[in-house]
């Protein structure tokens, strides 16, 4: 699956925040729609194929604890979309 370059950054900001203590990112989807200049709709469809090809999982379907408040996104990246961030894949 060719990524769009929206994907890609998104990509890339999701393992670039990736808490290794935690194992997984937190995205405030407010605040990520307003950095990436996207709407959230198409924010949460990239998510969602990134996800389906693999790039990324939500390992924690519930609140974890210590989880910031309000309706963050909590993702993983795998080892394939860390290769891909890193531009090895």
């Amino acid at each position: 699956m060719a990524l769009t370059n929206r994907q890609q950054m998104l990509l890339h900001l999701i393992v670039r925040r990736y808490d290794r203590e935690a194992g997984r990112t937190y995205l405030d989807p407010v605040l990520l729609e307003e950095e990436m200049n996207a709407p959230l709709p198409d924010l949460a469809a990239d998510v969602d194929a990134l996800e389906e090809a693999g790039y990324i999982e939500r390992p924690f379907p519930e609140p974890a604890e210590g989880a910031p408040e309000g309706d963050a996104w909590v993702l993983s990246p795998t080892d394939r979309g860390i290769l891909s961030a890193m531009g090895l894949e």
